[in-house]
């Protein structure tokens, strides 16, 4: 069972509601939906990692999931990009039978339990990339979770889309930076 992580502002109403909804919905997946790398020749040496997280979810009868799209610019001391990542991770819950999750809890589980989730793997994965980037490895610190509450969410509520993982951010961007700014390598 997922456990709520509680960033202290939320309302006894919807602390309730998410953990309602956390005793309904477990987390049955993490996965990599897609990325990609590029470094660019002539660059200097990264000494700053720029990082966005657009989050997003989809909540349904049946279905709940949080897509996580990470967008990290390694710059130089000049400010030149040396190397842009990009990765999309998807946290996907197992839904309690006709149950339909609340579409405010389910806002607050995908910048919170979700992204607490998806961390490691994002994690993991950048420190890698830069790495086979021939790149000093960036490695994101520990995670606060001070840090566990996005200014917003996006979410797509319908019934059943074809894809609504694919679908979980909306046409408007929601951007939250999580990493602390200058980080040096």
């Amino acid at each position: 069972m997922a456990r709520l992580i509680d960033t202290g502002d939320l309302s006894p109403d919807l602390l309730q509601r998410a953990l309602e909804m956390l005793k309904r919905c477990d987390i049955a997946n993490v996965r990599l939906s897609s990325f990609q790398a590029n470094r660019r020749d002539g660059a200097g040496d990264a000494v700053r990692a720029d990082v966005k997280v657009e989050i997003g979810y989809v909540a349904a009868e049946g279905l709940f999931a949080n897509k996580f799209d990470w967008n990290v610019g390694l710059v130089d001391e000049n400010e030149a990009l040396v190397a842009d990542m990009s990765a999309t991770f998807i946290v996907e819950y197992r839904v309690a039978e006709d149950f339909i999750p609340d579409q405010e809890a389910a806002g607050h589980i995908s910048g919170t339990t979700g992204y607490l989730a998806a961390y490691p793997y994002a994690r993991e994965f950048f420190e890698s990339t830069t790495a086979r980037l021939q790149l000093d490895p960036l490695v994101f610190g520990l995670l606060r979770l001070s840090d566990m509450n996005p200014r917003s969410v996006a979410s797509v509520t319908s019934d059943r889309p074809s894809d609504p993982v694919a679908q979980a951010v909306s046409s408007r961007d929601v951007e939250q930076e999580r990493t602390p700014t200058g980080q040096s390598f």
